[in-house]
């Protein structure tokens, strides 16, 4: 059998593809096809085949092959592994766990970024846009948060709405109506003429031989268009809304823990939690969506201007209505969009970058410094259930100034992978283009060119200090970002990396440990420093 051909290989010793396999993301280990030479083999990972040519060229980047035919994991995740020997099929599944980082670190990280960037819109948006600041009287709400709110009220709406339907409020409304002339004393507009008959000479004479035939007359008519019902039909169109946010959140949420439970084995309760979210906004909806087709309501038009009305203070059941659609806007939900929020742990690097980001936001703000303009967060406007909706758009932009913080007379601009061009006017690199993850340029006095702090996320970074060869990176930065006088302007340049240590290297460059669970003081303590050295602050 092929079988004995395929073997294991982890830390000097085989194990028999006979049942999964479980390593980590730092140890070494390598699959290993010791076929005769007649042998056909063909590998598979994850579906996608691994020519033999490439084992042992080592052309995928992804893949550090060490020899010939061997291959060898190093991200997190699932491999789906198929190999083909002489039509032979086996296949393996091999789970690759994190270690750098617990599942407690990687939820946390997920969750200081959501809430991150609701602040940001709360303190951005919230007392400048005109539909969010009437949701923003108080802190908003994330979807969970929002859903446990909804649900306790949505039961009483129904009742609300039941109570109303039974005897809605109406109005009168003027509508025009075609009639013959002599079935009206009055009229608006005369819309046919006939030939006068010779016996009406002296209408005739009045009307140069034509007299009127029909006319458009005005009559009163009751309706339910009116403003109390259009309030009633733009909450529902609120609800519904709503619903389909929170609805595409849960499913978000479902996937994620299903794509991370073969990782972390602990997220049966959590799948089971966001499928019957999922499954009660839907038919939370299919009854908002009956009662927006009730009879009374379907003809009624869009609402235009929001305000109150007599009807709304004193009619017992609008009353009642018009105070849970005033909770309703107070406890909003605010839809935010972004993959950043579900990424799976098999991208963690990823995560990790954003999170750091973040944090040294956060950082800045306990310095004092003020956030005068952002371009993390985008609002758009959309039509949706025939209410008018704000959506925001969370994404990090490569080279262009993010986060904008002043304080006094320094303005700090906070940079995702920053180009620094060979061709510049005011400054950039001597010597080949340079992109640092992080960078952060201090502004003093209006001057254009700032003095650079450059952190580097490195989560991949397996030793307990970071090795030589991303320290050289950090030396880089230091040596050839310049201006055009040909001086240096990155003042520090520092690796942000999952481990334990501190350590100033030199006085520009050197490596600081951040872990999500553990205690960030030293961290925020060090950051103080290294921005205070530049600007005077602490």
């Amino acid at each position: 059998m092929a079988r004995k051909n395929f073997k294991f290989r982890m830390d000097d010793s085989e194990k028999d593809l006979t049942q999964l396999v479980e390593v980590d993301e730092l140890q070494e280990y390598a699959l290993v096809v010791d076929p005769l030479d007649e042998m056909q083999v063909q590998i598979f990972v994850n579906e996608k085949r691994i020519p033999i040519h490439r084992l042992w060229k080592k052309e995928e980047p992804s893949y550090c092959f060490i020899s010939k035919r061997k291959y060898k994991f190093r991200n997190i995740g699932i491999y789906n592994l198929k190999l083909v020997i002489d039509g032979d099929v086996i296949t393996q599944k091999i789970r690759v766990r994190p270690v750098k980082i617990t599942q407690k670190d990687y939820e946390t990280m997920l969750e200081d970024i959501k809430e991150e960037v609701y602040n940001l819109i709360f303190s951005t948006f919230g007392r400048s846009v005109e539909y969010i600041k009437m949701a923003f009287k108080t802190q908003p709400k994330i979807p969970i948060e929002f859903f446990s709110f909804f649900e306790r009220n949505f039961r009483r709406f129904r009742a609300i709405f039941r109570r109303i339907r039974k005897d809605p409020n109406r109005g009168l409304r003027k509508q025009t109506k075609l009639t013959e002339i002599y079935e009206t004393d009055y009229f608006d507009d005369i819309v046919e003429f006939q030939k006068a008959d010779k016996i009406m000479l002296p209408i005739q004479k009045k009307f140069r031989g034509i007299i009127p035939k029909k006319v458009l007359v005005f009559e009163n008519v009751q309706t339910h268009d009116v403003y109390e019902n259009r309030l009633l039909k733009h909450f529902l169109g609120l609800i519904i809304n709503k619903l389909n946010f929170i609805e595409k959140v849960a499913e978000k949420e479902e996937r994620l823990a299903e794509e991370n439970q073969d990782i972390f084995r602990t997220l049966d309760k959590r799948i089971e939690k966001w499928k019957e979210i999922a499954l009660r906004c839907r038919e939370y909806r299919r009854i908002a969506l009956n009662m927006w087709n009730e009879d009374f309501i379907e003809d009624v038009a869009r609402i235009k201007l929001l305000k109150t009305s007599m009807v709304l203070q004193k009619e017992p059941r609008y009353k009642i209505f018009y105070e849970l659609y005033q909770d309703f806007r107070k406890n909003s939900v605010v839809e935010v969009h972004s993959d950043y929020f579900y990424m799976p742990i098999r991208q963690a690097w990823d995560i990790y970058e954003i999170w750091v980001f973040l944090e040294l936001c956060k950082v800045l703000k306990k310095m004092g410094f003020e956030l005068e303009e952002q371009h993390l967060i985008e609002a758009s406007e959309r039509f949706s259930y025939d209410v008018k909706n704000t959506r925001f758009d969370f994404r990090l932009r490569k080279n262009e100034p993010l986060l904008q913080l002043r304080r006094k007379d320094l303005v700090a601009k906070l940079y995702y992978q920053r180009d620094y061009p060979v061709d510049f006017k005011e400054y950039g690199s001597k010597y080949g283009k340079k992109t640092p993850d992080i960078v952060v340029e201090i502004f003093k006095d209006g001057k254009p060119v700032p003095e650079i702090v450059i952190f580097d996320p490195k989560y991949r970074i397996a030793e307990e200090k970071p090795p030589d060869t991303p320290l050289k990176d950090m030396s880089h930065y230091v040596e050839t970002i310049r201006d055009r006088e040909d001086k240096r302007i990155v003042k520090k340049a520092y690796i942000i990396y999952p481990g334990d240590f501190i350590a100033h290297l030199t006085p520009t460059i050197g490596f600081i440990g951040l872990v999500p669970t553990q205690d960030r003081e030293e961290f925020v303590d060090t950051v103080r420093k290294l921005v205070s050295s530049i600007t005077g602050f602490t």
